[in-house]
């Protein structure tokens, strides 16, 4: 029976091992050496471009991929923080290239860091060492959308739903990995304090 279950466990670790390799690109660089390389094979001998985009912005750092897209970080006209989201669709034309884009005045001090993608969000700051009053924002990966107004309206009602039986909605806050109350739950938000 333990030789059944070891065989199980290497068969499991196997599987988990190959099914990791073929995920996307969790951190920059691929993985947590910053190898570049996921999958443990060798490139291709004779690479090819599949697409260009030409940008006035300068891209400081590294792009961060995510369900066919790629987020670019960049400092446009005066140093102004963008955020893009750009298509690695190959057949996708360059005037469709852009998904969604944030800049000014949704953006206020440069962005220079490569995003971060988790759970179908995007979240990325703005500003640097020098800059007071950076800030940290959380949208849509595919929308580029902060939360809509069915989103407020919910997470407004859930307010009453965490106050209503003695507060516990807010002592929930305590216990939460994330630290979300029952109305940001209830909303799917999470609340980020800006530093005055």
């Amino acid at each position: 029976m333990k030789k059944v279950i070891g065989l199980a466990v290497v068969a499991l670790g196997a599987f988990l091992a190959a099914t990791d390799a073929r995920a996307d690109w969790t951190t920059a660089r691929g993985n947590a050496q910053r190898t570049g390389n996921v999958d443990g094979q060798a490139g291709p001998k004779a690479p090819k471009v599949l697409w260009v985009y030409e940008s006035t912005d300068h891209y400081v750092s590294a792009p961060s991929p995510g369900k066919g897209l790629v987020y670019m970080p960049a400092l446009g006209t005066l140093n102004s923080g963008v955020m893009s989201a750009l298509s690695v669709e190959g057949a996708v034309g360059a005037d469709k290239r852009v998904v969604w884009s944030k800049s000014q005045p949704f953006l206020k001090l440069p962005t220079v860091c490569s995003p971060a993608v988790v759970g179908g969000r995007v979240i990325f700051g703005d500003g640097m060492h020098q800059n007071s009053n950076p800030t940290l924002y959380c949208v849509d990966a595919q929308t580029g959308a902060t939360p809509d107004f069915w989103q407020a309206l919910t997470r407004y009602v859930g307010f009453f739903v965490s106050v209503t039986p003695l507060l516990l909605g807010f002592v929930w806050v305590a216990f939460d990995a994330r630290k979300q109350a029952w109305h940001d739950k209830m909303a799917r938000t999470v609340v980020i304090h800006r530093r005055r």
